[in-house]
């Protein structure tokens, strides 16, 4: 049987699937770089040593280092969102709790892995005007559709200091800034 060239298996693979399988590495090499050495004191060289593999398999699937800064940032925060979302479909009606456990496994999240708040908090801001506007688009989509969750997030810890039911109530009918 003939393939052709770009659907020919090689080490029991297709093509496409040598692509992704490059390309995970790339985005773990960048997590573990940029959340540790940093984004500005990274270099490609870098981010090939680390996946293992020459820079012409990093240009084939990003057009620069910001490239995959955006995609490894953009994948953190969709763990994060998944992550929040199964707790608060889970816990239907119990919102103390379910607010209590989204916050304990958001910072569980970073305190397993402090490479992923130093990417997230630290290392994407003020890169370039199209890093800060992925920046803020992925953050203001992370609110929107957890905004009720959000909102009853910060009435949960003001509750501390103020009667929470007045507070939740707030929370329900007025929008905070974010």
């Amino acid at each position: 049987m003939v393939h052709s060239k770009t659907n020919r298996k090689y080490d029991g693979l297709q093509a496409d699937m040598r692509r992704k399988e490059r390309r995970k590495k790339f985005l773990a090499a960048g997590l573990e770089t940029f959340g540790t050495t940093g984004y500005t004191k990274t270099s490609i060289k870098q981010l090939c040593q680390i996946a293992g593999l020459t820079e012409r398999y990093f240009y084939e699937s990003f057009k620069n280092k910001e490239d995959l800064l955006c995609v490894v940032y953009q994948q953190l925060i969709d763990e994060i969102k998944n992550a929040a979302l199964y707790i608060i479909e889970n816990r239907k009606g119990d919102y103390d709790k379910g607010i209590f456990e989204a916050f304990e496994t958001f910072f569980k999240w970073f305190e397993d892995d402090p490479r992923k708040a130093k990417l997230i908090f630290f290392e994407v801001l003020g890169v370039s005007d199209r890093v800060d506007r992925v920046y803020r688009e992925k953050w203001l989509n992370l609110f929107e559709q957890n905004f009720l969750f959000l909102k009853c997030s910060l009435c949960f810890l003001l509750g501390c200091l103020f009667n929470r039911r007045q507070l939740y109530g707030i929370c329900l009918v007025r929008s905070f800034p974010f």
